[in-house]
């Protein structure tokens, strides 16, 4: 077979089917352009959604739907739910499955204020409290106790709005009442460790400092303060006055142990 039945650019016949092809290329390269710039004036957001994958000019294929085998007299059977892709799941399915989700998040940050107080307590109770000399001094950390019991009752409140409204949502997803509560006490079992941890440990916390300062406000007259210690003239005052101060102290080791178990 000879050489001149081969078209390559270097020869005449070759060069005229690459310079069409060529010419071919480029006209497609300026429709696309033309194309993408049109729908881009009238879209201003399309190319920043497509740069960043949100939107896709040929979109997968639709999922079918996945459904789960859901038994009425076994709620735990509701809580696989969450192990599933939503989009993979029917429209009656994924109603459920959105409201066990809400539940879920909301209850999860029922303890949010409790825990807010509670990080605070080292420099907005027991640093005033160490340089307290007067019953004025004392004030403010009787607030912060105040806030911390507020913030635990809180807490429990949000803990039981969050339950009634998912017995709610779930009632709306087509479920009858006792089943939503039977599901609802379960996912409620998940973060209530957390709750327990959170109210707890504000309670002590804040009713054992209110003591604490009832009883230097009762006794003002009997101790003042030397090398940031306290000095009592009683040695009975004394006495009571450590027994507080070592069960705050067991609180808030109580408090760090917890948190640290919980992590």
């Amino acid at each position: 077979m000879g050489e001149g039945k081969f078209y390559r650019p270097g020869t005449r016949k070759g060069g005229k089917i690459w310079n069409f092809l060529g010419l071919g290329a480029l006209l497609l390269l300026m429709v696309s352009v033309f194309f993408v710039g049109g729908l881009a004036v009238r879209n201003p957001g399309l190319i920043p959604a497509l740069l960043s994958g949100k939107l896709q000019l040929w979109p997968k294929p639709a999922l079918t739907p996945q459904k789960i085998v859901l038994h009425s007299n076994q709620p735990e059977s509701y809580l696989g739910l969450l192990n599933i892709s939503p989009n993979s799941l029917p429209e009656d399915q994924r109603k459920i499955e959105r409201a066990l989700y809400d539940g879920l998040v909301a209850l999860g940050s029922a303890s949010t204020p409790a825990y807010e107080a509670e990080t605070k307590l080292g420099t907005e109770l027991f640093t005033p409290l160490a340089a307290a000399n007067t019953k004025e001094d004392l004030q403010p950390v009787r607030q912060v106790a105040e806030n911390l019991r507020s913030a635990g009752e809180k807490t429990l409140d949000d803990e039981k709005r969050a339950e009634k409204t998912l017995v709610g949502e779930l009632k709306a997803a087509g479920l009858d009442e006792i089943l939503a509560e039977k599901i609802t006490a379960l996912i409620a079992a998940k973060t209530r460790g957390g709750i327990d941890i959170a109210t707890n440990n504000a309670s002590r916390i804040s009713n054992h400092t209110i003591q604490l300062i009832d009883f230097l406000e009762q006794n003002q007259a009997d101790w003042h303060r030397e090398s940031k210690q306290l000095i009592f003239n009683s040695a009975a005052n004394s006495s009571r006055c450590n027994e507080l101060m070592n069960q705050l102290k067991q609180d808030v080791e109580d408090l760090n142990k917890t948190v640290r178990e919980a992590r």
